[in-house]
């Protein structure tokens, strides 16, 4: 049986090191990654950084050249052990692939760490235990809609 599914084990993993991290983890392993082009979030310090950020950019990363660098650079930074099937085998990569964007989580000068926090570390848990207030508050976020939420969540 093919194995076109492999990445959800490897995401679930990464979330999970997040989750159990938090801020000052990711904001150090987010930027030792080998992007191949710079992590746009990265150049707002350390507040530039939320996890719903860093996996969308991630997921990004999938449908381009740079994905076995990227994947790669992540797996060995944040010791994922999970194996991701080969990128050069289309039919082993079967996973959403969001559009690369500027601005992911943040409008502005206005970056809502907290809530994106307090959001990623409902969902991460096994069952996820979602607030609804704390999702919609998220989806008040300018730029934010139910699409790009939801497409990260499901990814991480």
């Amino acid at each position: 049986m093919r194995e076109i599914y492999d990445w959800v084990r490897w995401f679930q993993e990464l979330t999970a090191r997040i989750a159990d991290g938090r801020e000052v983890y990711l904001n150090e392993k987010a930027r030792q990654v080998n992007w191949g082009e710079n992590l746009v979030q990265l150049e707002y310090g350390d507040e530039g950084i939320d996890p719903f950020s860093f996996l969308y950019f991630l997921a990004s990363k999938a449908g381009t050249s740079q994905l076995k660098t990227v994947y790669d650079s992540v797996s060995e930074k944040f010791g994922i052990e999970s194996p991701l099937p080969d990128p050069s085998e289309d039919e082993y990569y079967i996973f959403p692939i969001p559009p690369g964007l500027k601005d992911l989580f943040r409008y502005g000068e206005n970056y809502y760490n907290e809530l994106l926090w307090r959001l990623f570390r409902q969902a991460a848990k096994n069952p996820p235990e979602v607030e609804p207030d704390d999702f919609q508050e998220v989806l008040g976020i300018k730029g934010v809609r139910i699409v790009k939420l939801t497409h990260v969540m499901y990814c991480g």
